[in-house]
C-alpha cells in the first residue's frame, strides 16, 4: 500500500495465470492463434483461437474475433463471429455478441449479453448433447 491508497480489486478482464500474452488494441491478427496461459486480446482476430492445456482467453470490449474459440474458460466482453468451446467457464459480459454456437461446462450470462446461435452445455461425462 502506498501513501495510504490500496491496490485495486482485480477484475474478471484481468488474466490470473502465469504465462500471459496480449494483442493490442490496435492489432490485426490474420491466421489461427494458439496459447498457453492466459491471452487478453483487445484487438481483430481473423482465424481460429485456441489453446494447449489449463488456459483462459478474455475477449475485451474493443476485441473481435472472426474464427471458432476453443479455450478452457473464456471471458467475452467483445464480438466473436465463430463459435465458442470451452470445457470450463464461459463469461458473456453485457457487452458480449457471439454469432455461432456456444459448447460451455458452466455459463454465466449477464443481461445485454447476445448469442445469435445455439446453446449447448457440456455432460459432466465430457460428453456433449449437440453430438447426441
Amino acid at each position: 500500500m502506498a501513501f495510504g491508497r490500496q491496490k485495486p480489486a482485480a477484475t474478471h478482464a484481468e488474466p490470473t495465470r502465469g504465462s500471459q500474452s496480449f494483442v493490442g488494441t490496435n492489432t490485426l491478427t490474420r491466421g489461427d492463434l494458439v496459447f498457453s496461459g492466459d491471452l487478453r486480446i483487445d484487438g481483430r482476430v481473423e482465424g481460429n483461437v485456441s489453446s494447449r492445456g489449463k488456459a483462459r482467453l478474455v475477449i475485451t470490449t474493443t476485441a473481435r474475433v472472426d474464427g471458432n474459440v476453443e479455450v478452457p474458460d473464456v471471458v467475452v466482453q467483445g464480438t466473436i463471429n465463430g463459435n465458442v468451446l470451452s470445457s470450463g467457464t464461459v463469461e458473456l459480459a453485457k457487452a458480449a455478441k457471439v454469432s455461432g454456437d456456444v459448447h460451455y461446462k458452466v455459463l454465466t450470462m449477464e443481461p445485454g449479453a447476445m448469442v445469435n446461435g445455439n446453446v449447448y452445455c457440456i455432460k459432466e461425462d465430457g460428453g456433449d448433447p449437440a453430438a447426441s
